[in-house]
Formats: C-alpha cells, sequence, structure tokens
C-alpha cells in the first residue's frame, strides 16, 4: 500500500510541475513508515548528491541535488523533475 501511495504522490507532483518556474517539487515519503527512518532517508540524499555531483564535475554541468524536507520529505530540483518527461519526448 505505501508503493501506490507514493506513485499517487508522485503523479500528483508530475501533473503540478512547470518547467518554466524554477521551484523544488516535494515528494513526501511518509507513506513508508518505519521503513524509512529520518537518518536512511539523508544516507540515501548524501550518496544520491554525492553522484549526480561528481557526474556534473566530469561534464561541466550543474549537479540536480535533492534537499532532505524534515523526516519524511525529499525536495526534488527542477532539472531532476525535468528528466522524468525527456523519454517521452525523446
Amino acid at each position: 500500500m505505501a508503493r501506490l501511495d507514493i506513485l499517487k504522490h508522485f503523479e500528483m507532483l508530475k501533473r503540478k510541475f512547470n518547467p518554466g518556474q524554477d521551484e523544488r517539487s516535494r515528494l513526501q515519503l511518509s507513506y513508508l513508515g518505519e521503513e524509512l527512518t529520518s537518518a536512511k532517508l539523508g544516507e540515501f540524499v548524501r550518496v544520491y548528491n554525492e553522484k549526480v555531483t561528481q557526474e556534473a564535475e566530469a561534464d561541466g554541468s550543474t549537479p540536480a541535488v535533492l534537499k532532505q524536507r524534515g523526516a519524511s520529505s525529499v525536495d526534488l530540483p527542477p532539472a531532476l523533475v525535468q528528466s522524468f518527461f525527456r523519454p517521452l519526448f525523446d
């Protein structure tokens, strides 16, 4: 059920996304309950940010880093959300 709730929230997030604005999109992960602690989420965010920063340094681009908000939310940068739509247009 938690996975379905996250997918539903993610779909709503995509519908609200406006590529012309430079605002982050918040993905709520509280549906995972005890399976995802604040510390574990923080570790996921840290590892992801290290990876995208290294990749951006290698190709000279700006990294699309995540920001943890509270114990169970992640703010997604516009460039990352926009990348979700890229395969549809390619």
